[in-house]
């Protein structure tokens, strides 16, 4: 196997399943893993560990063993006397479950709050396979760090013909500019992209052609929200919008709006073409 599965997900499913259906299931679990792993590895092994876990339930569970009577006999007598204590410290008992309730509420919240951190970027399909390029200047910490997300433009390009491993390379600026027709202009955040922008990050389109969307200058892409806003129910493709209230851009597609686990939150996107003193530096 390409991909090796999850050895604790896999030794759960073995250790629960029943042997008449083991087989099959494992088998199917194991061939939908490899699906996914063309995509990414990193999702795979969360789907299959998640598909593992929605068959833990009695179709599939092993009979387990009752306990003895002398075990069960000792279970209930714990349980007592733990019942027993319980009321006569009243006080001791509030306090142990104040504090226990309290740290699995914690627990709780930092679980959600990484779960949430780690979700940004996994709608793009390959996103363990993206990387961001940082600039590097010693001694200018003044902002805290020595790390900035700025390089040149012909670096992404330089990237992509020096370097075998580098697929696809895209330079991004962020941008904000009023957007609208010939009047009642919208401030909206956007970004400035190369036509490689897509092939990196593949948001989802609405309308439109991934590559050819920002092949030429005076191309702009609109979130589907926007392009309602500034069209209502018309069609978007080709109509006129005027950046700054000056400069004609075309709508050359429009994406579904952008996910909030994004780490780009924008509402349109522009040609780095466009902007001849951004490509000279």
């Amino acid at each position: 196997m390409k991909h090796p599965a999850p050895k604790r997900a896999l030794r759960f499913l073995r250790w629960f399943c029943r042997e008449e259906f083991l087989e099959e299931v494992e088998g199917n679990l194991l061939e939908l893993y490899e699906k996914h792993c063309e995509e990414s590895p990193t999702k795979a092994r969360r789907q299959f560990a998640w598909n593992v876990l929605r068959h833990f339930r009695p179709a599939f569970t092993r009979t387990l063993r009752m306990l003895s009577p002398a075990t069960a006999g000792l279970l209930r007598n714990y349980l007592k006397v733990a019942w027993r204590n319980a009321r006569k410290q009243k006080q001791y008992t509030a306090i142990n479950l104040g504090g226990l309730t309290v740290g699995i509420a914690c627990f709780l919240l930092m679980y959600l709050y990484v779960q949430h951190e780690r979700s940004y970027d996994q709608f793009l399909a390959h996103s363990d396979r993206v990387y961001r390029v940082y600039q590097q200047q010693p001694g200018n910490v003044h902002l805290g760090s020595d790390l900035f997300a700025v390089t040149p433009y012909a670096l992404a390009p330089a990237l992509m013909e020096a370097v075998p491993e580098v697929a696809y390379a895209t330079s991004v600026r962020k941008d904000e500019a009023l957007l609208g027709l010939e009047d009642a202009p919208y401030l909206e955040s956007g970004l400035m992209a190369d036509e490689q922008f897509f092939a990196v990050l593949p948001f989802a389109f609405a309308i439109g052609n991934p590559e050819t969307a920002l092949q030429n200058p005076g191309s702009m892409v609109l979130t589907a929200s926007l392009a309602q806003r500034l069209f209502g129910l018309e069609n978007p493709l080709g109509q006129t919008v005027y950046y700054r209230q000056e400069t004609p851009f075309t709508v050359t597609a429009v994406l579904e709006d952008v996910p909030p686990t994004s780490s780009l939150q924008f509402s349109f996107i522009t040609t780095l073409q466009s902007n001849p003193r951004y490509v000279r530096a």
